[in-house]
């Protein structure tokens, strides 16, 4: 099954450029991701290995210039925002989740996990499918960090898309991006009931 990841109303270089020759239609299923304007001006490096990808959102550091080449630097970015893309993958959520919140839960002086329900979890095409959580590390000299996590399994392809901040979480941030978690979703183009906005 052939994976696309669709940004609606964006001409997006990940996928398919700005090129004035219309693109092919992709087939099968999308995890698609309305434009985010949160987003913008954000520097975006994309990498694949063994089947799965990987695409990485940085906020563009303040007083400092970016170098794509330098990973000490993109270590350091304040606001990321990190999705990965496991093809031919089956995986069980909850342990996921574990896995996930490991390393925190071992190098944090305080952290906590907590699952978020969203309105649109009806929507999706399988029970279970789709597990959404905000983790926060604390530390002693200060540190204090933020994850929110969204996965979800589709038919061949497990997603996990995490969005962080290092000591700048604030309420609202974090409620707009619950908000923009909520427009997240699976379609098919071979579902004929659920079809993918490009087809409706």
């Amino acid at each position: 099954m052939r994976l696309s990841l669709v940004f609606l109303f964006f001409c997006s270089t990940l996928l398919l450029g700005c090129a004035q020759t219309p693109p092919v239609k992709p087939h099968g299923e999308h995890l698609i991701m309305p434009f985010n304007q949160l987003l913008k001006n954000w520097h975006v490096e994309q990498t694949l290995s063994n089947g799965v990808q990987q695409i990485t959102w940085h906020q563009p550091l303040v007083n400092k210039a970016y170098n794509p080449q330098n990973n000490k630097d993109s270590n350091k970015a304040e606001h990321q925002l990190v999705l990965t893309i496991h093809q031919k993958a089956t995986f069980d959520l909850k342990a996921q989740q574990a896995i996930a919140n490991q390393p925190g839960q071992m190098s944090c002086d305080a952290f906590t996990s907590k699952k978020r329900v969203l309105a649109t979890d009806v929507k999706w095409p399988q029970p279970n499918a789709r597990l959404v959580w905000f983790s926060r590390c604390q530390n002693n000299n200060g540190f204090n960090a933020g994850i929110l996590h969204f996965m979800a399994q589709g038919k061949e392809v497990f997603y996990h898309l995490q969005r962080s901040w290092h000591n700048s979480l604030t309420a609202t941030s974090l409620k707009q991006w619950y908000q923009y978690f909520e427009q997240i979703y699976l379609c098919d183009t071979t579902d004929i009931t659920k079809p993918c906005p490009s087809e409706k």
